[in-house]
């Protein structure tokens, strides 16, 4: 199985990568993803699209073209995703987001995008200091300051914080509210990943 540090060697220069997810990190009652997410951070998303265009054209839809491409990098979120890519036989889909957007996000919830994603545990494929600061010192905490006021002090028990951190990623998802989601999900995430999580809150 390739690893995911020579996933990203096939892409064009990047700032900072994670995986995350199912394919990355253990939910419980469930072997490990067959899909690995990515996301990739770059300073410019159209030259970065360009250039990935040239290396990796089947990774893009008939569809889309440089013109459409940053449309969709501008609506809420900042993400544009290839997926369903195999890469020596292993199959993932990956995000491209501007260094920008992400500290932006990180510091303000303003897409509650990327930051939902990292409140959850991930794995740097390639760091960035900028981006694990606002993470460490800001998105994270803020995650954790509001999961405890749900609860009245000195009530809480570990585990039902850590499921209220990992539903909040959920309530502004699409196919929670439209009941596409499994409904066992957050359980599942919390369960198969306590120990991470714990580490993290």
């Amino acid at each position: 199985m390739i690893t995911l540090e020579a996933l990203t060697k096939r892409f064009p220069s990047i700032r900072a990568a994670f995986a995350y997810g199912s394919g990355a990190f253990q939910q419980a009652g469930r072997q490990k993803g067959r899909m690995i997410d990515l996301v990739l951070i770059t300073d410019t998303c159209s030259d970065w699209h360009i250039e990935n265009m040239e290396k990796n054209p089947r990774d893009y839809s008939t569809h889309a073209n440089i013109r459409i491409i940053p449309r969709v990098q501008n609506l809420p979120g900042g993400v544009y995703y290839n997926t369903g890519i195999s890469i020596d036989n292993a199959l993932c889909k990956y995000g491209v987001i501007t260094h920008t957007r992400a500290i932006e996000d990180l510091n303000t919830w303003r897409d509650f995008y990327l930051a939902a994603r990292m409140q959850k545990p991930i794995h740097w494929i390639k760091v960035d200091d900028k981006l694990d600061f606002a993470n460490e010192t800001v998105n994270r905490p803020a995650a954790l300051l509001h999961a405890l006021q749900n609860f009245n002090a000195g009530k809480a028990q570990w585990l039902d914080v850590l499921l209220s951190i990992v539903a909040l990623s959920y309530k502004t998802d699409i196919r929670t509210m439209l009941g596409f989601e499994d409904k066992r999900k957050v359980m599942r995430i919390v369960e198969g990943q306590y120990d991470e999580l714990f580490g993290i809150y």
